[in-house]
């Protein structure tokens, strides 16, 4: 996977030393220079400016978001490779012929059964099926449950814990997405009470608060399992038509 802790760290380590040059900053201030409390504000907003720190904060900031934007796409690329392959030409229409006898024998089965019972039933299905079916129900469970009055919110919940219990893949690549969200979030709350605090709507002992915090641990196995050589192969397919996100400003100098 292509994001581990120090990402992380290095953003938090970031946010606390632009904390620290701001206090540097205030402190530096001669309390003997006659000037008002708003010439001292505007003295010290200059100083703020000068050395860069709002834009030490937006790049940490960008640096974790784009973090959990590359770990969201990890994820979504090992679910994709439990999805029916791209194909084309006379292997086009003999995958479509045998995923369409596939979804009348289930659609059949579920069609005699109460919502929440077809809602049960359809995830058994998927659970216990060989991985080309189960390809083809991945595609075709969610309308059909959506239209038997499902939200999509429980809809893709519980297909996610299908698979998480089916792939090891995909159950280590979400719980990594899932972890480095909870990282960021570490992370923003510190610097947005650092940023508050350098526009003078914040207190220090917010900062003490929100940036003190300690980013998280990642997931016991500490980085996914590699992934099997066709899994694997399947996700650089994948990955390699996936936007990516655009790289971090780098920070300015203090």
């Amino acid at each position: 996977m292509t994001v581990n802790r120090s990402r992380f760290d290095r953003a938090h380590a970031d946010v606390r030393a632009t904390f620290d040059t701001y206090r540097a900053l205030r402190d530096a201030l001669d309390p003997d220079d006659r000037l008002t409390a708003d010439g001292r504000r505007a003295e010290l907003a200059d100083r703020v400016a000068a050395a860069g720190l709002t834009g030490r904060l937006d790049a940490a900031r960008a640096a974790v978001l784009d973090a959990v934007e590359s770990a969201d796409r990890d994820a979504a690329a090992v679910r994709a490779t439990l999805l029916p392959p791209r194909l084309t030409g006379m292997d086009a229409v003999a995958a479509e012929l045998r995923a369409q006898r596939v979804w009348a024998r289930t659609v059949r089965g579920l069609d005699g059964l109460d919502d929440s019972a077809a809602y049960l039933a359809a995830l058994d299905r998927l659970r216990d099926a060989d991985p080309e079916t189960r390809a083809v129900l991945l595609e075709e469970v969610p309308a059909y449950l959506a239209a038997r009055g499902h939200d999509a919110r429980g809809i893709d919940d519980g297909i996610d814990r299908v698979l998480r219990d089916v792939s090891p893949d995909y159950a280590a690549a979400l719980a990594h997405a899932r972890w480095a969200a909870r990282a960021a979030q570490t992370v923003t709350a510190g610097e947005g009470a650092v940023r508050a605090a350098l526009d003078g709507t914040g207190s220090d002992d917010a900062v003490m608060i929100q940036a003190g915090g300690i980013v998280p641990d990642p997931p016991a196995t500490t980085e996914p399992a590699a992934p099997s050589d066709r899994v694997g192969a399947r996700i650089a397919e994948i990955t390699a038509t996936m936007p990516t996100a655009a790289p971090a400003a780098p920070a300015a100098a203090s």
